[in-house]
């Protein structure tokens, strides 16, 4: 019997999140059960992991994941045309 679930929430700029599911579908973590959704709009519970995939550094997701006041982890996944230097800044908040 599972001990916690764990919540992944994944927003992304692009259609293209195949590999992000490929990297959730291969966690295998004991006695826990793993779910992940697409949610359409910035809503997460307390201890949900946030994946953000961005395509520009004006996605609106990093605006509104700056905003969140919350002991959330957030995984912030870098498209080619967003610089490293952003990722970095936008980590160190």
């Amino acid at each position: 019997m599972p001990l916690n679930d764990i919540n992944i929430n994944v927003y992304s700029d692009s259609k293209d999140t195949s590999s992000i599911n490929l990297v959730i579908n291969q966690l295998k973590i004991i006695d826990q059960d793993i779910h992940f959704k697409y949610p359409l709009k910035f809503e997460n519970s307390d201890n949900d992991i946030i994946i953000i995939q961005v395509d520009s550094v004006s996605s609106t997701f990093v605006r509104d994941a700056v905003k969140l006041n919350s002991d959330n982890d957030i995984i912030i996944i870098q498209v080619d045309s967003v610089s490293s230097t952003f990722v970095r800044d936008a980590v160190k908040l």
